[in-house]
């Protein structure tokens, strides 16, 4: 499976995961200027960015170790357009 694939894969999962936890997805793969966000979701009155980090296997790391900060999460947060902001 190539990289495409395991994310796609990964971010598939993610969704039903997240839809099954009550959360209703906004927007996948949510690009501004400033980077992308793969999923945003609207749990009750929050909204939620979720990055998502998939493999194959754990030979070079849990996925988790990848994840360095969240700092375009933030910057997405604050260019989110009226149009995708739910009614909180």
């Amino acid at each position: 499976m190539n990289r495409s694939a395991v994310g796609n894969k990964g971010e598939s999962l993610a969704r039903k995961a997240l839809r099954n936890k009550g959360m209703r997805v906004l927007a996948r793969n949510y690009r501004t200027r400033l980077g992308e966000v793969d999923l945003v979701c609207q749990d009750r009155d929050t909204v939620v960015f979720v990055e998502v980090k998939a493999r194959t296997s754990d030979a070079f790391g849990h996925p988790s170790l990848v994840v360095h900060g969240h700092n375009h999460c933030q910057r997405a947060c604050h260019s989110l357009p009226p149009t995708l902001s739910p009614n909180l």
